[in-house]
């Protein structure tokens, strides 16, 4: 393989990624709205979003996952 078809092929694998993964959001949103109505959806998504949003938790998130990695290869 080339560089340039190296680089190619990352790109799309990427791109794929990018495409399932939003494929993938779109999809769960699309069920909330139907399982729940629309309002208590777009409401369940700004708290999700928040809750993402705070610094503290994002930390928490990061540290216990690493440490669950970390522990995995001991």
């Amino acid at each position: 393989m080339t560089v340039v078809s190296t680089v190619q092929h990352l790109h799309n694998s990427c791109s794929y990624v990018v495409f399932l993964w939003t494929s993938f959001w779109v999809f769960i949103a699309e069920t909330a709205k139907t399982l729940i109505n629309e309002d208590n959806a777009r409401r369940g998504a700004i708290k999700v979003f928040e809750a993402v949003q705070n610094v503290q938790l994002n930390k928490h998130l990061f540290y216990v996952r690493r440490s669950d990695t970390v522990l995995d290869s001991v």
